[in-house]
């Protein structure tokens, strides 16, 4: 009998089975603004299947009231993404997949807003000025150093107002920066004569040209701030010259440097065929031009000094330059080669250079922070040329520099630091520093070096500090100077070091 009941209860059982994997249920929910709870009518919302690559999935768009409907989805996973302009694109993965075992009505789906931040540049007497060019910028930390990216950029109209529209909650600075310019090409000799004599110094929200004394800009989720400015209209000057060596249908940009603050793009006018440029509205003082034209590994350079005042400034001749030819040395005891990444440094928008060794690459003149890894040695040393740059981790390559080595000295002398972070520390980065015999710049330490295995280091003494941010400065004096606590340690050769960190180190 019992075999009987098996042989018509199984196929009753795969019935089942199957029937519930066709089976379809609906997915119902609402697209709100996550600050005022308010629904967003024609948000975009797409479900797709966690098992699928893409092509099943399906696409509803929210109604006035800001509710989406699937009426008949297979029973399974999915995720979730909304979108809607004006709003942060909002995922439900990779955080926990929707389970779609049966109906699944009244989904919350927020959007966080955008915020915008206007103003008005005016002159001294209150009077508009057009086509101002205004950043709104971003500090962040780049291997411990300080840097700003642009977050966005706008131009005022015919009231002397602008705005800056879909930028994420945070903090930013706004800097005017001139009127707006470029680089113009032109086909002859000849510039629209409406250029004026006047202009004004690029400056910080607050009237202060140095980023160091701005007055920040906080911008919360769907707010909007606001940022004026006053600028005094100043004698200018204009610049003439000519460079060579470009090619003669790419794009060309010119930007001009002053000691301790960020670089300005001037209003320039360029014959391609001829080479010959005018720069506009320039203010007295000392610059640096830079000339480029193209992109990373093909980029043409040309470099400056120009100094601007009354009086005719005599034409500057500049001849434009290949990339520097930079090849990666390693040297020491090890199997593996070891790599190193160029970043960028003191860029609105930052770029990495990666570098393999023995293989040649051609890297712009500027200045770069540099990383080095070799998988199976500690690094020792890092040259350029014969200035070490270890310590700083920093690297300038000048505009024609000759073809050069970046060389990595590896070493086989090393300890094991196992680190322990107990209490409010648990889950807290630790900054390591070097000290006396130890080489080599801070290193800010992440979950994965902070393993079971250890950390290997060069003999010498450290000194560690648990950070309660992140995206602390860590290689910045005024930063390092704040800290009240540290826990100091000493590695030796060939042996293994344990330390307990209980305590920030930041107030």
């Amino acid at each position: 009998m019992l075999l009987v009941f098996l042989r018509h209860a199984l196929p009753l059982c795969l019935i089942s089975l199957s029937a519930l994997s066709q089976a379809t249920f609906p997915l119902t929910g609402t697209v709100t603004n996550a600050t005022t709870g308010e629904p967003i009518p024609r948000a975009r919302v797409v479900v797709t299947p966690l098992t699928s690559t893409g092509e099943a999935r399906e696409i509803a768009f929210t109604d006035l009231a800001g509710a989406f409907r699937f009426p008949t989805l297979p029973a399974g996973k999915y995720s979730l993404f909304a979108q809607k302009p004006r709003f942060k694109a909002n995922g439900l993965s990779p955080g926990p997949p929707i389970d779609l075992s049966g109906p699944l009505e009244s989904l919350p789906v927020p959007l966080v807003p955008y915020g915008v931040i206007a103003g008005q540049v005016a002159d001294a007497g209150g009077q508009p000025l057009r086509y101002v060019r205004v950043d709104a910028y971003r500090q962040v930390v780049v291997l411990g150093y300080h840097q700003l990216t642009r977050a966005g950029t706008a131009a005022t109209d015919d009231r002397g107002n602008f705005r800056i529209w879909d930028l994420p909650a945070g903090r930013y600075f706004v800097r005017a920066m001139s009127r707006a310019g470029g680089t113009f090409s032109l086909a002859d000799e000849s510039a629209p004569s409406t250029v004026g004599r006047q202009a004004f110094a690029p400056v910080y929200a607050g009237g202060f040209e140095r980023l160091a004394e701005a007055i920040p800009t906080d911008l919360a989720a769907g707010q909007q701030a606001r940022a004026d400015f006053r600028l005094p209209n100043l004698p200018a000057y204009r610049v003439r010259g000519t460079v060579t060596g470009l090619a003669p249908a790419l794009p060309v940009r010119f930007e001009l440097r002053r000691f301790d603050t960020e670089p300005t793009e001037p209003r320039t006018f360029f014959n391609p065929a001829t080479g010959v440029f005018t720069m506009f509205d320039l203010l007295p003082g000392a610059y640096q031009l830079h000339i480029r034209q193209g992109e990373r590994s093909a980029m043409l350079t040309a470099e400056a000094p120009v100094k601007v005042g009354p009086g005719d400034v005599a034409p500057i001749l500049l001849e434009a330059l290949p990339p520097t030819t930079l090849t990666l040395r390693s040297e020491g005891p090890g199997t593996f080669p070891c790599t190193s990444l160029l970043i960028e440094a003191d860029k609105p928008l930052p770029r990495a250079t990666s570098l393999n060794s023995d293989i040649p690459e051609r890297v712009p003149p500027g200045e770069y922070h540099v990383l080095a890894s070799c998988s199976d040695a500690v690094v020792e040393r890092i040259r350029y040329g014969r200035t070490e740059i270890l310590e700083s981790s920093r690297l300038t390559i000048p505009t024609g520099a000759p073809p050069a080595e970046l060389t990595v000295t590896r070493s086989t002398r090393s300890g094991i630091l196992l680190i322990a972070r107990q209490g409010e520390t648990a889950r807290s980065p630790v900054l390591l520093l070097p000290g006396q015999a130890a080489t080599g710049a801070p290193r800010l330490l992440n979950d994965e070096e902070i393993s079971a295995r250890g950390l290997k280091l060069l003999p010498g003494k450290y000194t560690l500090h648990a950070l309660r941010d992140r995206l602390a400065p860590f290689r910045d004096p005024a930063f390092l100077g704040q800290f009240s606590y540290g826990s100091s340690v000493q590695i030796e050769n060939d042996q293994t070091t344990q330390v307990v960190i209980e305590k920030h180190s930041q107030p």
